[in-house]
């Protein structure tokens, strides 16, 4: 049997003059792809998603909403507790729980265990002296803080965030040269946005199909394609993470944050060629074998 074959090609090739109508239309179809997936999540098929992201979420912003709107010491107190007893129902229910062969009973009860910490020191500040509004924004930040911990586990999370990914290049991309996509059986599976010269990565990202699928390694096809092939600065790659996965992901190829920066990080030249040799494997089969003209 022939090996499958990925294409990369630039949004002016793939679109012409009208790339700019069609990639928004992906991004419209990527974003509905991601809707179907997650009505389709059961405490089956992703029990941290359904079990935990879900409810924690949702007593979280419910507080938010309500007088006093986390803007007291107490009411900070009441949504942890609130936030516990979700905890404790679902680390019973795990207890007996026939878990999907991708969720790890041990990586779930540790991420529930740092987030809980998290939680807990939070309901221990000393919030006088605070105005409202602050005490709301520590808030926010730190359940925040505990809940990514917990999103790194579903997929569920990945597909919603990648139906996202398309309108976020889409919005960004000013030239049709700097958007490249990645092809498979003629369906759009992941993007990248780069800057003029390549010394910077704004966007990248799989589609919510290709997570679906478990098309593994596509985003990093597309990147290491990217590295591979075009003339990156001697200084290497800055890199906007959009969330504490993609932070995870960069920071696992060698990136590093630029200074005190929670926002740019920077992949050097050396890390994109040991990234390119890593992941040779993946560019045997991804055409063109040199830049885009």
């Amino acid at each position: 049997m022939a090996q499958e074959v990925f294409y990369v090609r630039n949004a002016d090739q793939w679109g012409g003059a009208d790339w700019k109508d069609k990639f928004e239309r992906i991004g419209e179809q990527w974003e509905n792809d991601a809707k179907e997936a997650v009505g389709k999540a059961t405490l089956e098929t992703d029990p941290v998603w359904v079990g935990w992201l879900v409810p924690v979420k949702t007593t979280f912003e419910s507080a938010e909403g309500q007088e006093p709107y986390l803007g007291t010491g107490a009411a900070v107190v009441d949504v942890v507790k609130a936030i516990d007893e979700v905890t404790a129902k679902f680390k019973a229910w795990l207890v007996s729980a026939t878990l999907p062969p991708d969720v790890k009973r041990n990586a779930v009860d540790d991420a529930l265990a740092k987030a809980s910490d998290i939680l807990a020191v939070l309901a221990k500040t000393d919030f006088s002296g605070m105005s409202d509004e602050a005490i709301a924004k520590k808030a926010r930040t730190e359940w925040l803080k505990g809940y990514a911990i917990v999103d790194q586990l579903s997929p569920t999370s990945n597909i919603l965030n990648a139906g996202k990914m398309a309108y976020q290049a889409w919005s960004n991309a000013q030239d049709a040269k700097n958007l490249f996509l990645l092809t498979f059986k003629d369906e759009i599976i992941a993007v990248a946005l780069v800057t003029t010269g390549f010394g910077g990565l704004v966007d990248l990202g799989a589609s919510p199909k290709a997570l679906i699928n478990k098309l593994k390694g596509t985003g990093t096809r597309l990147f290491s394609w990217i590295a591979a092939y075009n003339p990156i600065p001697p200084t290497g790659m800055t890199l906007i993470p959009l969330g504490p996965k993609a932070a995870g992901y960069y920071e696992s190829l060698g990136a590093v944050y630029i200074g005190n920066s929670t926002e740019s990080m920077l992949i050097s030249k050396d890390k994109l060629e040991a990234m390119v040799k890593k992941y040779a494997n993946l560019l045997e089969n991804t055409l063109p074998k040199a830049a885009i003209p």
